[in-house]
């Protein structure tokens, strides 16, 4: 390579080549400087990221605690804890659906008798003591012997003392118990039954309804096929009058059979098909899960109570009719009330549902994926639903308005289909 003249290395001057290596001395101390710096930077930059790490760490395990202890409230955990006595350990070695998989036996199927005992809640305010009567001799009349009586009377000492007087149970009937309560809404005198229940299973019959002779038996037999299930008969209906008093007086139509036979979770978030006369509820899942009535609902206070626990225990439908359900005319829950308090309840029950988590039975999840749910938003069903709702009430507002509205949009496919029809003869 040739030398290049001006070049301090290729100098023949003493000081230009001293000059040359002092300033090259002096750029590897400043290289030397500068790797010091960046290396007392790097490892300021490691301790710094050391420290957001472990920060980070322990954000992240004070949120995870959170959430664990978020999720130990959660209603299924608590539910699963009392279900088995190691379930801590268990916890942490298995996912929450593998959980209820396993424990789902041992929670919600409590062991039941071969042979179980009924205890028979019959609410009252006292009112009607002929139909009060009528209830009871319905009860006694059971094929199936095993059972408990409760009259809760609703009502003040007047109303108790009504009701034991209307009530002189004959000698070697089954035990017959009267109590007595006041305050409250609907839900006070089956919560007092509950209280008092000693039975496997408890039902419930209002005093203006009637059992059949085989309600109590048809429920047993289910108990025996699905124990720790609720169970479900069928209830007839018929129109009763009261001529203007608070009795049922006599029939004013035919029995009818207006419930579904097969009890169906998933329409019962919407409605209830299912008066209260026609379960049996397992006493020992009430207690365990702590599901009571809700003493703030004025009525639906037996839809939430059977929605709730139908969640936990499921439900085993049969086809007898055990029950008479007789509609009056005046003096029951349906006059008692306005419309306007019966849709502000439905609306409060729904919420109360949809603020808990929700099981269903299986197949279920193919009815709901048939809705077509947007996310966030309603069904396509409702949106079709809201959209006929609108024509209807166009229509209603001014018919001819709508039928031009209509003729606009329908204008142009009918031109189309008459010009293909036109080249089709062609």
């Amino acid at each position: 390579m040739p030398e290049d003249p001006d070049d301090p290395i290729d100098s023949d001057d003493p000081q230009a080549l001293r000059h040359e290596i002092l300033r090259q001395r002096d750029r590897a101390l400043g290289h030397a400087a500068r790797n010091e710096v960046l290396e007392d930077r790097i490892a300021e930059l490691e301790v710094r990221e050391a420290e957001l790490l472990e920060f980070r760490e322990a954000e992240m395990e004070a949120h995870v605690q959170s959430l664990v202890a978020e999720l130990e409230r959660h209603p299924l955990i608590r539910i699963a804890r009392r279900a088995a006595p190691t379930l801590g350990e268990t916890m942490t070695r298995h996912p929450l659906d593998d959980l209820l998989t396993e424990h789902r036996v041992a929670a919600v199927v409590p062991a039941s008798p071969p042979d179980p005992r009924f205890s028979v809640i019959v609410r009252t305010q006292g009112r009607r003591p002929v139909s009060l009567r009528e209830a009871v001799a319905s009860v006694l009349a059971q094929s199936w012997a095993d059972f408990e009586l409760l009259v809760v009377v609703h009502g003040d000492a007047s109303a108790h003392r009504l009701a034991l007087e209307s009530l002189q149970p004959e000698e070697g009937s089954p035990p017959l118990r009267i109590l007595r309560t006041s305050g409250g809404g609907r839900s006070r005198p089956l919560n007092v039954g509950l209280d008092a229940a000693q039975g496997d299973y408890v039902c419930f019959l209002d005093d203006d309804d009637l059992a059949r002779p085989n309600w109590l038996e048809a429920f047993a037999d289910a108990a025996r096929r699905a124990p720790g299930t609720i169970i479900r008969a069928v209830t007839e209906t018929q129109e009763w009058t009261t001529d203007g008093s608070e009795e049922p007086v006599r029939p004013i139509g035919g029995v009818e059979v207006p419930f579904a036979p097969v009890f169906d979770l998933l329409a019962h978030m919407s409605g209830n098909s299912t008066p209260i006369c026609s379960i049996a509820v397992p006493r020992a899942s009430v207690e365990r899960f702590g599901v009571w009535f809700d003493e703030s609902l004025p009525v639906f206070e037996d839809w939430e109570f059977l929605v709730r626990l139908a969640m936990l225990v499921g439900v085993t439908s049969i086809p007898e009719a055990t029950t008479l359900y007789r509609r009056l005319d005046r003096g029951n829950a349906h006059s008692a009330h306005d419309e306007a308090t019966w849709i502000r309840t439905r609306a409060a029950v729904i919420d109360r549902l949809s603020a808990r988590p929700v099981l269903l039975p299986a197949g279920d999840a193919r009815r709901v994926a048939s809705g077509h749910f947007e996310p966030g938003g309603e069904s396509r069903h409702g949106r079709e639903l809201l959209a006929a709702q609108a024509q209807i009430d166009a229509l209603t507002r001014s018919p001819l308005r709508w039928l031009r509205a209509f003729a606009t949009r329908a204008g142009p496919a009918a031109r189309r289909r008459i010009a293909n029809a036109l080249r089709q003869r062609r």
